[in-house]
């Protein structure tokens, strides 16, 4: 049990490391872009990170969040068509 818990202690150690070493490079990164810019090609600090594989990766909406916003979307719709006086 005791070889359980060092290795648990271990990942978490090892994962707080990346995470203070990813920040680092963020920080590093941002000096950069800053001192980088470019009055022709202008590019967004995100767009910048992902050119060294330093942007976060986005999640897209899950599926339950996605059927709220397009029950939301189509309730809209009814209620634009209701207004201007279309059968809906």
């Amino acid at each position: 049990m005791w070889y359980a818990r060092l290795v648990q202690a271990a990942r978490n150690a090892r994962g707080a490391q990346e995470r203070e070493d990813r920040d680092g490079w963020r920080r590093a990164a941002f000096v950069g872009w800053q001192s980088h810019l470019r009055p022709r090609r202008h590019l967004s600090f995100e767009e910048w990170l992902g050119q060294f594989g330093l942007a976060e990766k986005r999640r897209g909406p899950t599926a339950a969040v996605a059927a709220v916003e397009v029950a939301r979307a189509r309730a809209n719709a009814a209620d634009v068509l209701r207004a201007f006086g279309a059968e809906v």
